[in-house]
C-alpha cells in the first residue's frame, strides 16, 4: 500500500485509536483520528481521505448517524464498521451506501490483516 492512501479512524476508545491507527501506519497508510462523530465531520470538511473507519458506539452522534451525514456531504466515501456491538445488524440505508456485511468487524480483532484488506477491496490498492 502506499502512503497516499489516508484513512479516518472515528473511535472513542483511546486504545483502539492508537492501535489501530499504529497498525495502519506501519502498512504505509495514512491515517488520523479522532473521538467523536462530530469531530469526523469536521475533519472531513478540512481534509480527504479514501476510507474511513467508525465505530458504532460513539457519544453524541452514532457512527449509523455519521455515516449518513458523512454521505450525503462527502459522495463516493468508503466506510468501515469497527464495532464492539455483538448485536449489531447493518441498516438498510447503509446498505444502499454499498455497505456490506463484508465492511463490518466486531471488535476485538485478533488480526487486524482484516481491516488492511477491507481497504484494499475499498481502494483497488
Amino acid at each position: 500500500m502506499t502512503q497516499q492512501i489516508r484513512i479516518l479512524v472515528v473511535d472513542d476508545d483511546p486504545s483502539v485509536l492508537l492501535g489501530l491507527c499504529d497498525y495502519l501506519e506501519d502498512e504505509g497508510l495514512h491515517t488520523v483520528s479522532v473521538s467523536s462523530g462530530e469531530e469526523a465531520l469536521e475533519k472531513l470538511e478540512k481534509e480527504r481521505f479514501h476510507v474511513v473507519i467508525v465505530d458504532i458506539r460513539l457519544p453524541r452522534m452514532d457512527g449509523n448517524d455519521f455515516v449518513m451525514n458523512a454521505s450525503r456531504i462527502y459522495t463516493g466515501m468508503a466506510f468501515i464498521i469497527h464495532t464492539g456491538s455483538t448485536e449489531y445488524i447493518l441498516p438498510e440505508q447503509l446498505k444502499k451506501l454499498g455497505i456490506c456485511k463484508e465492511d463490518v468487524f466486531n471488535k476485538p480483532l485478533d488480526d487486524l490483516d482484516v481491516i488492511r484488506e477491507a481497504i484494499r477491496r475499498k481502494t483497488g490498492v
